[in-house]
């Protein structure tokens, strides 16, 4: 890395850390700091030399807010895979399920995924790891590739768990 560029970010820490907070704004899942070090590991951890045309305090600025931006919007981005993944996929699971009428006190989503996550954690270890893999590798053939079990069998463990998951959490709710 060039000496530049490691003595900006040491300067300039705390303003790129106001950057990432606006980024993250409300979302009470991550903290700033965490998607700031993110990008600051890739800069160090880069193969290639990091070019730009003058290696002044704005260019170096840009082109760490152009990375922050990148990593907190891309879905290809190793920010998305290490972090948002997991969380994304848990929240498309959460649309799913139904919550009881007769609930009257309003939950808010954060509280309701909360719910869910300690639910998950709660059931047995085989189903917790296949559902994992299953929302790690996005698709029922790559699960069952990657685990060798055959592709019914980990639809059928997805569906159960996915109900016992349903089940518990309504439960939970009423």
């Amino acid at each position: 890395m060039k000496p530049e560029i490691e003595q900006f970010i040491a300067n300039n820490y705390y303003e790129l850390l106001s950057i990432c907070k606006k980024y993250v704004k409300d979302n009470k899942t991550w903290d700033a700091s965490e998607l700031l070090h993110e990008v600051i590991l890739q800069i160090y951890e880069r193969k290639t030399e990091i070019v730009l045309k003058e290696y002044d305090d704005n260019s170096i600025k840009y082109f760490i807010i152009s990375m922050i931006a990148i990593n907190w919007k891309s879905s290809t981005s190793r920010w998305y895979y290490k972090m948002r993944k997991d969380y994304v996929n848990l929240q498309e699971m959460t649309d799913d399920i139904e919550v009881i009428d007769d609930y009257d006190d309003a939950i808010d989503k954060q509280t309701f995924i909360d719910y869910v996550e300690e639910e998950f954690s709660e059931m047995n270890w085989f189903s917790k790891l296949i559902f994992s893999k299953f929302l790690t590798y996005g698709s029922i053939a790559r699960t069952s590739r990657e685990t060798k079990i055959p592709a019914s069998s980990v639809s059928r463990y997805i569906k159960e768990t996915k109900k016992e998951l349903i089940t518990r959490v309504n439960n939970r709710l009423k």
